[in-house]
């Protein structure tokens, strides 16, 4: 088994050095098997999502591009929502499921509230970024980039992913005071979906035999 796998590496690498494109894990299928991926997840921190860890990875990193854009189905959208993550920090499971909430994927999502409007992707609030021009909101790059920023400030502020996501929705100071009904529905929603989504993630690794750890 340990043979297999070495090989397997050695081959992803030298596949790597001699120009291969994106495409290569779609050439070359069996490349990249359950033990491979298994192997390289060992060296993955705890803390760290497994799918952020192989996308960082540039051997592996068309698998996470090509799964979630099955989620959203739209490459563009993808790539802005796993840049965006990755520069943040955030675990990508967590990451689409609050664009999918949000906006169910839609880059013209637009939703007007009393005295403000949201708009993108991760409905960015038009009192939250004043200095946002309306069409930059509709930039999937612009969107995701202030929205997972936006997202990892309420990280750090409340410490956990809960009420990080109930920040997200309805304000940090709002949610200090008493987290609306409609902020904790948001975020059982949210939470389920990232869920299902890691669990979707997982499926896709296996091949026959035991799925790659994800911790």
């Amino acid at each position: 088994m340990m043979k297999k796998v070495i090989y397997t590496l050695i081959a992803v690498v030298f596949l790597s050095c001699s120009g291969s494109t994106h495409n290569n894990v779609e050439e070359y299928p069996n490349i990249l098997t359950p033990e491979t991926i298994s192997f390289l997840l060992s060296e993955k921190p705890e803390e760290v999502d497994p799918g952020l860890y192989l996308y960082r990875n540039k051997l592996t990193r068309s698998i996470v591009e090509n799964f979630y854009t099955r989620v959203t189905a739209d490459w563009e959208i993808t790539q802005a929502i796993l840049a965006a993550a990755d520069i943040n920090d955030i675990s990508l499971p967590l990451a689409f499921s609050l664009a999918w909430v949000e906006s169910s994927y839609r880059v013209r999502a637009l939703n007007r509230n009393s005295n403000s409007v949201d708009r993108g992707l991760f409905q960015l609030n038009s009192r939250t970024f004043p200095n946002l021009k309306e069409e930059q909101f509709y930039d999937p790059e612009i969107n995701a980039e202030h929205g997972l920023a936006h997202f990892r400030y309420c990280l750090e502020t409340g410490k956990n992913e809960v009420v990080a996501l109930a920040m997200y929705n309805a304000g940090v100071n709002r949610v200090r005071r008493g987290t609306p009904y409609s902020t904790l529905h948001y975020v059982a929603r949210i939470l389920d979906n990232e869920r299902e989504l890691l669990e979707s993630f997982e499926q896709m690794l296996m091949n026959n035999g035991e799925i790659a750890s994800s911790s």
